[in-house]
């Protein structure tokens, strides 16, 4: 029989990043898996809440208001799915996360197409699709004018959303871009996999990069503010850097790959692992006063985002449990079991309650303060 932390080490998490990384060394193609499924989380839209229910289909479902979910039968609840029978678009899959600009949704696939959709009209029409033949994984930043869309060909490609028109790379990182691209004082900070983290101009051209590698890739969504930036790597590792410089201010050493996006918090940072260790640190200080608690309950990974909600940090393993912890102690408020569920998206975050998206398609609400869990919608 395999050990416990056999099974921790090569849950299905583990085993599709294994995939991402081995096949194009393999192969020597840039296509890393034949079927992505995406783990892109859900978006608000006024009475609608937009997730991503099957690979590269969205569908929009009614809840009612922002907290008040309604109460009409499931079936009932789909307003309408995207892609539909007429429109010429093929996404692939969604692991960006979709950007709502008034009644304007923008969506990059893993397919290379960028869309963008009118929801005036039930069902949404397209405004504008472009393709720009390379894979995408990272979540664009949008300045309200122009979105910065990161490619797993290592480009930061400008789509002016009124027009659509695409314009020339402004940036090229060594390797595939995964993270998030940030926008923040007039800089885009981009991680990639080549192990390197930049300040980029929106208008072209590196503000600085980093003299040196980091000692593992960028797999996951980096936190800013401020100064203080903070990318999580596969040396498992946290890396605090300067925002302004690029130098590195501190490295903490974890016990597992740092996927999900850190918190910032005022002088905290949470920040969980790859082997389902949640961390409070001190963001400032010595290495020695680094550590302010640290918690562990379930050798599960965690992918999707720590949340502060209500005065309680709730986080989502990806097999099947949310806790909410004290951000203060480290200690357990309450555990939500959902057997069968599993959760990579990071959480739509609501005025009282949090919205998840699994990994199958449903949506699974939580409140904060409780972690009483209600399913609101279940793909049938």
């Amino acid at each position: 029989m395999r050990s416990a932390a056999w099974r921790g080490r090569f849950t299905p998490l583990t085993v599709l990043l294994l995939l991402l990384l081995a096949v194009p060394l393999l192969i020597g193609c840039t296509t890393d898996v034949d079927s992505p499924d995406g783990w892109a989380g859900a978006v608000r839209a006024d009475e609608f809440t937009i997730l991503q229910e099957k690979a590269g289909e969205l569908v929009a479902i009614r809840l009612g208001g922002a907290d008040n979910p309604g109460t009409a039968d499931i079936d009932e609840r789909v307003a309408w799915r995207f892609p539909g029978d007429g429109d010429d678009v093929d996404l692939d899959a969604v692991y960006a996360s979709p950007i709502l600009d008034g009644n304007t949704l923008y969506v990059a696939g893993h397919s290379g197409e960028v869309v963008a959709l009118d929801l005036t009209f039930e069902p949404p029409q397209i405004v504008w699709v472009r393709d720009l033949d390379e894979n995408i994984v990272a979540s664009p930043a949008f300045d309200g004018r122009t979105l910065y869309v990161g490619t797993e060909a290592g480009t930061i490609v400008p789509i002016t959303v009124a027009s659509g028109a695409v314009g020339q790379p402004i940036a090229q990182a060594g390797e595939r871009i995964w993270s998030a691209v940030l926008l923040e004082g007039g800089a885009l900070y981009v991680a990639a996999l080549d192990k390197r983290v930049r300040a980029i101009s929106p208008a072209g051209g590196t503000i600085w990069a980093q003299p040196t590698e980091l000692s593992g890739a960028v797999p996951g969504d980096s936190a800013l503010q401020g100064d203080l930036l903070v990318v999580g790597s596969f040396d498992r590792r946290l890396h605090a850097l300067d925002a302004g410089t690029g130098a590195e201010e501190w490295v903490f050493d974890g016990d597992g790959w740092f996927w999900a996006r850190p918190v910032i918090a005022g002088d905290t940072i949470y920040a969980a692992s790859t082997r389902g260790s949640i961390y409070a640190l001190n963001a400032g200080g010595s290495d020695a006063s680094r550590v302010r608690w640290r918690f562990n309950q379930l050798d599960s990974e965690i992918r999707a985002a720590p949340v502060l909600a209500g005065g309680v940090l709730v986080v989502a393993a990806e097999e099947a449990t949310i806790w909410g912890i004290d951000p203060a102690t480290g200690d357990l408020r309450w555990s939500a079991p959902l057997p069968g569920h599993r959760f990579l998206a990071d959480p739509l975050v609501l005025d009282s309650s949090l919205i998840y998206a699994t990994t199958r398609g449903d949506l699974i609400e939580i409140d904060p303060q409780s972690g009483r869990a209600a399913i609101l919608y279940e793909r049938r």
